[in-house]
């Protein structure tokens, strides 16, 4: 019987350190995101941001809270900078 490995989405390598005032959080690289959230987002036309907010956490989390207070072009510098780390651009998908 096929074992799932554990996920790899909290080591140090995969995940994306940023900073909110002066609170620092972290989040999972692109590689590294549930496959639910991966969904949402290769569905995601190219000017949206809706989509990544699930990126960042849930409404209810304390990183989903905190992106959730910033401006739009604010989050739209978070989501490209964690683009560059992830190394993908939108539109860009493991098997494209």
């Amino acid at each position: 019987m096929f074992e799932v490995p554990a996920a790899k989405r909290t080591l140090k390598q995969n995940v994306f350190e940023f900073k909110i005032g002066t609170k620092a959080y972290t989040v999972p690289k692109f590689e590294y995101l549930p496959v639910g959230v991966l969904e949402t987002i290769e569905a995601t036309a190219a000017d949206a941001v809706g989509p990544f907010l699930d990126v960042f956490g849930a409404k209810d989390s304390a990183v989903g809270k905190a992106v959730r207070t910033l401006d739009k072009d604010q989050l739209i510098a978070l989501i490209k900078a964690w683009q560059v780390d992830s190394d993908v651009t939108v539109g860009e998908s493991k098997g494209s």
